[in-house]
């Protein structure tokens, strides 16, 4: 079974840190996988507060350039409306049965 942290956030812009803490957790934790989930319509924030969609998964992208483990899930950019978390989770949960996902 592959284990694949699911990390979550903005990503306007994506950082150092969030860079440091991806390769810690899947050192720390024996991960197989992380997966960037850049959030599409946040229900805590105005969609004027973000970059576009697809200049946050451009930033992502460069971010994470050269990290095989590293990947972009743009699940939540691909539905409509406000994106929580739960929603997301089911639907990797049916996309992926045989894979186990970590926060």
């Amino acid at each position: 079974m592959k284990r694949v942290a699911l990390f979550g956030g903005s990503f306007n812009p994506p950082h150092l840190g969030h860079m440091l803490m991806a390769q810690e957790a899947m050192v720390a934790f024996d991960l197989d996988e992380i997966w960037f989930l850049p959030v599409g319509r946040p229900p805590h924030k105005s969609d004027d507060e973000l970059a576009s969609n697809q200049v946050r998964l451009e930033m992502l992208s460069a971010s994470i350039a050269g990290q095989d483990s590293f990947h972009i899930s743009t699940v939540e950019f691909e539905r409509e409306g406000r994106s929580y978390t739960i929603d997301t989770v089911k639907i990797l949960k049916e996309n992926y049965p045989s894979y186990h996902f970590y926060f």
